[in-house]
């Protein structure tokens, strides 16, 4: 079945406006950069894209709390998959299925809650459905990673609760340069043989900008301190072409293609491997206007998602979701003073499971939202408020999972509001409060059976209800010549968390007529609603002892409580404290970061606990620099001393262990 591509209209959190891409910023001052002038005015409010990174306000310019990893420090912390590539960041941690799969967990929130975008709109595969899935994209061709955490990411739907992570492309420009710029990436890890090559292309002429991308890596199994992991093997390619022609300094429209293909190793099975791929197509089109109206942008992004979960050479099943999310953002300006968006988004998708391992039916989602968002700028800081109305729906067919056809509606409301006040030049607060409401997904409504990749015997309920809750999170900022400081506090409660929770129960999975008589048997976790409370505090320091020598203070603490029962939720991130001291000197950078996690023993029923470990990591950079073009030479000793380490938020962690001590070795050139 054809998804209809549906025009809708994004929200954005008022992040303020985008800025060029950095490799362009010190480019073509003449006549053909006033279109980048001008779409990089407050006219264009980008999702997600942080004004200012780089300028002496940027600590106290947005509400929410923001991570951002570009250029340089994305290429040295780059790994084959998104979460362990923001596992290191404050409030973040991975579920780390291998190191093939793996999704970022935002203060304890994962799957359905953390929402995944590609250039603003959903990167739309299966991974929130399972953590065996592959996220379908390398963050290594990417230009930068943008997470923001809090409340207001209900703007970005319903499914962005726990937190927004925007992975950021130059596929289609929204700024004209008139000139080629590019660059490639090369690097080598030694705890798996793994090999990765990436590079980009853009050249601009005759108001038209081009874009180029590929990767390709490959890997062998990973080794630990006290094994090798099993069938954690890998071969990725992917690339992506991009165009956009800008009509006159008001206009421009754009198209972008991509490919990526992954097979991969399932660590928790040893004879099952993964064959993915999907196919993606974004269309742009943006107008600046002039009044109370300032601005209109249509995006949308259909996607072909597919992948085989394979058996030695027998596929056993095969997974398909086309899917489609479009919207259109309509700017408008009552003052200098208070800007807002209001609009529409929309998100559908046809899903299908074949084989006998598949154990969700034939289904079809459908999104629709309304939203309005308002932000008021003064002297002292800064006041934004947003609603949303969501109607979702699962059409789900009669087959081999359903003995009937079952329909389920959801239509769920949620506001936030926002504020951030400067108390002097250097010193800020903020308090963020929102009440969300979230649909449940088909995969928590109508799974049953067992799935092969995880291990698990996995059960829904049609009867869950929508998922409620309410947040709030309080910080502190400070900023000056010697020192910066971010210190978070929040609260989530949910009055009907639905979590998935092993039961303690075997299924007879190989049909033997006696559960648990076989590796072939798995324990059976249902899909559950109970209430819920899930807080933490989050703190990151850095002094400044001179222009060369810095050192940094990270931790997080969480906790999570099935308040139901009086028990604790699964697979919460234990405490971490990280101390890092770096040198930064003109073409060298230097530095060796501590980490302690300590010993997760606040456990749900029928989960284990996890020991604590250390982890040291050094580092090191070179720039070469050559007029335009540029050669970084960099590399990282990880796990010097060959820690034992276990992941507690990883599903298969008695099966998974993080890397032994390695080495990785990369160059990154650009011009």
């Amino acid at each position: 079945m054809k998804v209809t591509p549906v025009v809708s209209l994004a929200l954005a959190l008022g992040l303020t406006q985008s800025y060029a891409q950095t490799q362009h910023a010190d480019h073509d001052k003449g006549e053909k950069h006033r279109a980048a002038e001008h779409h990089d005015s407050l006219t264009h409010i980008e999702v997600l894209t942080v004004h200012g990174q780089n300028t002496s306000n940027a600590w106290n310019e947005a509400i929410e709390s923001v991570t951002v990893l570009e250029a340089d420090q994305l290429a040295k912390e780059a790994q084959t998959t998104l979460g362990e590539t923001l596992a290191k960041e404050i409030g973040i941690s991975s579920t780390q299925f291998g190191p093939n799969a793996s999704r970022p967990v935002i203060r304890g929130l994962d799957g359905n809650r953390i929402r995944l975008l590609q250039d603003g709109l959903g990167i739309m595969d299966l991974s929130g459905a399972s953590q065996d899935h592959a996220i379908p994209i390398n963050p290594l061709v990417s230009k930068r990673l943008e997470v923001v955490r809090g409340p207001l990411n209900l703007l970005y739907g319903s499914s962005a609760i726990g937190g927004v992570v925007n992975v950021v492309t130059s596929r289609i420009h929204k700024n004209y340069h008139e000139h080629a710029a590019g660059g490639i990436d090369v690097k080598t890890n030694s705890s798996n043989n793994g090999q990765n090559m990436a590079m980009n292309l853009d050249y601009g002429a005759n108001n038209f900008m081009l874009h180029l991308d590929g990767d390709m890596g490959q890997a062998e199994d990973m080794k630990s301190p006290e094994r090798k992991i099993n069938n954690s093997e890998f071969k990725q390619k992917s690339y992506g072409v991009g165009t956009s022609y800008f009509i006159d300094d008001d206009t421009y429209v754009g198209v972008g293609y991509s490919l990526y293909d992954n097979l991969y190793g399932v660590v928790a099975e040893e004879d099952v491997d993964i064959n993915m791929k999907q196919q993606r197509v974004d269309l742009v089109a943006h107008h600046d206007l002039t009044g109370f109206f300032t601005g209109i942008q249509l995006k949308s992004a259909q996607t072909f998602y597919e992948h085989q979960e394979l058996e030695g050479t027998e596929v056993g099943t095969e997974f398909d979701n086309e899917s489609n999310e479009s919207r259109l953002e309509l700017y408008h300006r009552f003052s200098d003073q208070m800007t807002g968006i209001i609009g529409v988004q929309t998100q559908i998708s046809d899903f299908k499971a074949v084989g006998d391992e598949a154990f969700l039916p034939f289904n079809k989602s459908e999104q629709y939202a309304l939203f309005i968002f308002e932000q008021l700028k003064q002297d002292w800081g800064k006041v934004n408020l947003g609603l949303r109305y969501e109607h979702a729906k699962v059409d789900a067919e009669a087959g081999n999972i359903l003995a009937t056809a079952k329909n389920k509606d959801f239509n769920s409301f949620s506001a936030a509001t926002g504020v951030l006040y400067n108390l002097t030049d250097t010193l800020a607060t903020g308090l963020n409060l929102s009440y969300n409401e979230r649909a449940a997904t088909f995969q928590e409504l109508y799974s049953n059976g067992a799935h092969l990749a995880i291990g698990k015997f996995v059960v829904g309920d049609e009867n869950l209800d929508k998922e409620k809750s309410v947040a709030a999170e309080w910080s502190l900022r400070q900023k000056n010549k010697m020192s910066e400081t971010v210190f978070n506090i929040f609260a989530h409660k949910f009055s009907n968390y639905i979590s998935l929770n092993p039961t303690g129960n075997i299924d007879d999975t190989d049909e033997s007529g006696t559960a648990g008589d076989s590796d072939e048997d798995f324990e059976i976790y249902n899909y559950e609603q109970n209430k819920a409370l899930i807080y933490g505090a989050e703190l990151s320091f850095t002094h400044f002892i001179n222009s060369q020598f810095q050192w940094t203070l990270k931790g997080d603490y969480l906790r999570g409580r099935n308040e139901t029962f009086s028990q604790n939720l699964a697979r919460m991130t234990p405490i971490r404290l990280m101390a890092e001291f770096r040198y930064l000197g003109d073409y060298h950078n230097a530095g060796i970061e501590i980490q302690r996690v300590f010993q997760q023993d606040h456990t749900a029923n029928n989960e284990t606990s996890t020991p604590a470990y250390t982890m040291i990591n050094l580092d090191f950079s070179h720039d070469l620099r050559v007029e335009d073009q540029s050669i970084m030479i960099y590399g990282q000793l990880n796990n010097l001393t060959d820690e034992e380490a276990i992941n507690h938020v990883s599903i298969i962690k008695d099966d998974m262990r993080m890397a032994k001590r390695h080495i990785v070795v990369g160059v990154r050139a650009s011009f």
